[in-house]
């Protein structure tokens, strides 16, 4: 699980588009990863935790009418299909990034965020996004 890692490391994508998760994730083999589309990085999220969030937004529904609730339960699936993409972690903790942004051989920034992980498909990218982060941690 990510739960309380924070990191900051530099790699290479592989000739198949895969990267390596670092092994302060704890993640396993054969784990599910989800891979969510930011506006300036990719974000990883352990599967299972996604799964508590929507476990959780379910059981907030007990109010809504069930015609209500399905037709916005539709929805958040409907998004979540269209914004995130699963990849498994192979036996050497690799996962495979979607291809418009990564190609093999290319730097990449791995940062450690708690429950997830950023990907930034450039050191260049990371930098530029960091400088737009106050001390405190908050976006500018």
């Amino acid at each position: 699980m990510f739960s309380g890692m924070y990191f900051q490391k530099t790699g290479k994508v592989d000739n198949k588009n895969r990267i390596f998760i670092p092994s302060e994730s704890k993640i396993t083999q054969a784990e599910e990863i989800a891979v969510a589309k930011m506006p300036d990085y990719y974000e990883l999220f352990w599967l299972k935790r996604i799964q508590e969030l929507v476990d959780n937004l379910e059981s907030r529904f007990h109010d809504v009418p069930k015609s209500q609730r399905d037709e916005i339960l539709k929805d958040l699936n409907y998004i979540f299909s269209v914004i995130v993409r699963t990849s498994k972690v192979d036996a050497q903790r690799r996962i495979t990034m979607p291809s418009q942004d990564f190609f093999p051989g290319k730097n990449i920034v791995l940062q450690g965020r708690g429950n997830s992980i950023a990907v930034f498909d450039s050191t260049e990218r990371y930098e530029e996004y960091m400088s737009h982060i106050r001390p405190s941690g908050i976006l500018r």
